[in-house]
């Protein structure tokens, strides 16, 4: 889950919605869904179908199969392809946003030289040890977190004031005055 790293503003600054605390509200859906919902129910699974006496290192993810195998015929091969839709949308989402980035701070003809280095990525972290893929992940996630928190704290009144704007719009008042 990469909420909070700053990433969904890239596609909630593409959105056509006019107020931007509208548009937070309905960025907070989808960590509320994934990690809310999804995440809830794969540890229901692993807790109630699950062996997790024998986990050791990076094996969440055979934990959950035999989990969901144990509980639906065929469940490992359902949880797989889910993954694997998991992992292409965010191959194809990620390479979206570090190319509008890249788009942003040098112009889109510098931009398709991320995608050449976006796609050398996948080839090298295909080949090495998930340890070390995993390590530098995390690095590049630390360096979008960094800039999204500090510009957060910037902007913190401003995002207080477009939010007391929501607040203080009265409903429409129903039938006769009283």
């Amino acid at each position: 889950n990469d909420a909070g790293v700053g990433t969904a503003t890239i596609m909630h600054g593409a959105s056509t919605n006019t107020n931007p605390a509208r548009e937070g509200l309905i960025a907070m859906l989808g960590p509320g869904i994934d990690s809310g919902f999804v995440c809830t129910l794969t540890a229901l699974a692993i807790l109630l179908c699950g062996d997790i006496e024998t986990a050791g290192g990076i094996k969440g993810l055979e934990i959950a199969m035999n989990a969901f195998d144990k509980a639906i015929p065929g469940g490992k091969y359902l949880l797989m392809l889910i993954v694997l839709c998991f992992a292409l949308s965010s191959m194809f989402s990620y390479s979206f946003y570090g190319q509008r980035c890249a788009a942003y701070l040098g112009g889109e003809k510098r931009a398709r030289y991320y995608t050449w280095f976006f796609i050398i990525t996948i080839v090298i972290f295909a080949v090495v040890p998930l340890g070390i893929a995993v390590g530098v992940c995390d690095l590049f996630y630390a360096l979008m977190a960094f800039p999204t928190m500090i510009t957060l704290i910037l902007l913190r009144k401003e995002v207080k004031r477009v939010i007391g704007t929501i607040n203080t719009k009265a409903p429409a008042p129903r039938g006769k005055p009283a």
